[in-house]
């Protein structure tokens, strides 16, 4: 482990009260963005450890604890009543961008508060990606993959696509990679909105895939338990040809005392007599 990243105002040195559903670094790694129940907090990474910087609670109007390390500035923001489970960080690290349960993209522009709303999706998002410059990609299960500019905050381009859960942008932001239920994936020229590749895959394949990975973890740990179980007996084998090698010597060396001590044990009957 190179580094832990602990709430002091958490028990047992913990960074969340609950479990962390959610990890998004910065482009640079030094920002690290943590989603635990109904909170999403900020990490700035320190030459020791990464420290609270900034906390976004999504479940009470009140104002963030502020914990900070001794490298580190930062603020209590006010804090709203939203919900996210998908968030990531700006091709510039200067904004958290979060897809939220109200359907609102929300872009959070520290110290900057309220963030910026960007409303358009009409279904619950299940995917988020950021690109080059200002560009951020969601899905949703309306049926759509929206494009948004974060900094005009307006969606650029809409393709229809149902059952999309991951999404990625090619280096250039010309095309962006979708990742469906169904275990297809499929590349989008962003100019066009029209597919211009697709990998075929399926569930079955993928749970097949998965059943063959299990099955050969499982025969290596058997392998490794039963070259374990060889080496045991070889130990056990030595020590009893060794002990046996004993015998054999013992046995050599009394047959060779025995002719002496018997001609020693015939003169004492004689004077016995």
């Amino acid at each position: 482990m190179l580094a832990s990243a602990v709430d002091p105002a958490e028990k047992g040195g913990a960074a969340h009260r609950a479990l962390v559903q959610s990890l998004a670094f910065s482009g640079d790694g030094e920002w690290l963005a943590s989603g635990g129940f109904r909170k999403v907090k900020i990490w700035r990474r320190t030459e020791t450890s990464p420290a609270v910087a900034k906390q976004v609670d999504q479940n009470r109007g009140k104002s963030a604890t502020q914990i900070l390390s001794e490298n580190c500035t930062g603020y209590s923001p006010e804090l709203y009543p939203v919900q996210s489970d998908l968030f990531t960080f700006s091709a510039d690290k200067k904004s958290l961008v979060t897809a939220d349960r109200d359907k609102v993209l929300r872009v959070w522009n520290f110290p900057d508060l309220p963030p910026k709303e960007l409303k358009g999706s009409a279904g619950a998002f299940t995917a988020l990606s950021s690109g080059p410059g200002n560009l951020v990609a969601t899905a949703g299960s309306d049926s759509k993959i929206r494009v948004w500019d974060i900094k005009a905050g307006k969606v650029t381009k809409e393709i229809p696509r149902a059952g999309v859960v991951r999404l990625a942008f090619s280096p250039d932001g010309k095309s962006i990679v979708s990742g469906e239920s169904s275990g297809m994936l499929r590349v989008w020229n962003l100019a066009t909105g029209k597919q211009t590749a697709e990998l075929k895959g399926t569930i079955e394949d993928s749970r097949r895939i998965a059943e063959l990975d299990w099955l050969v973890a499982g025969m290596a740990v058997e392998q490794s338990h039963q070259k374990s179980e060889i080496a045991k007996i070889a130990a056990r084998n030595k020590a009893l040809d060794d002990l046996l090698k004993k015998a054999k010597d013992n046995i050599v060396a009394m047959n060779k005392k025995l002719p002496a001590t018997e001609k020693a044990i015939q003169p004492a009957k004689e004077a016995r007599i």
